[in-house]
């Protein structure tokens, strides 16, 4: 069960023996700030928040309530999933669970997938082929432009010089294969 962010506060505070006004005096505010964060009537100020995680010896992530190796759990999970409808070309279900994932910091698997399912539509919908085709190569380059992970962006290549060559831009994607790292080819 997920607490809130005042029942997280109330825990921590409670496991150190602490009133809220003696919290409320070790992190600068008022007593009763901490009661209305507490009963979930308001929630601490953002500048407040990497005093009290350092306070308690936590993380600010822990007091939010955001559990980064649950959510790449999470993701993970995800992710087979839509790499099977891809593999199955059930490209529609794999771009519905892309937007269902849909996460904040960019996840360059996610959006991966997502290129694979649009450059998969883009060779099985005649009237949208060009739509598919060109959204396929804005995911893929904004992959290779941003992502710090060389498989992923290496992967990205190859599918973005498969799409050159389909469309018959055979320049661009012998170019896109010649700079793929030699852990793909």
């Amino acid at each position: 069960m997920d607490l809130s962010i005042g029942q997280t506060i109330l825990q921590l505070r409670k496991k150190c023996k602490m009133t809220q006004d003696q919290l409320a005096k070790n992190i600068g505010v008022t007593a009763q700030a901490v009661s209305k964060w507490e009963t979930d009537v308001s929630y601490p100020d953002i500048s407040i928040l990497p005093i009290m995680a350092k306070f308690f010896g936590v993380s600010v992530d822990y007091i939010l309530g955001y559990n980064i190796q649950e959510k790449n759990m999470d993701i993970n999970e995800y992710l087979k999933e839509i790499e099977q409808l891809n593999f199955n070309h059930n490209y529609n279900e794999a771009l519905r669970l892309v937007e269902e994932i849909q996460t904040f910091p960019i996840n360059y698997d996610v959006e991966y997938q997502r290129g694979k399912a649009k450059q998969g539509l883009a060779q099985t919908k005649n009237s949208d082929k060009d739509l598919y085709t060109y959204q396929a190569i804005s995911v893929f380059e904004m992959i290779i432009q941003n992502c710090i992970e060389s498989k992923i962006i290496d992967q990205s290549k190859l599918a973005l010089a498969g799409i050159f060559n389909d469309i018959g831009e055979h320049d661009k994607a012998i170019n896109i294969l010649k700079s793929i790292e030699s852990h793909i080819c």
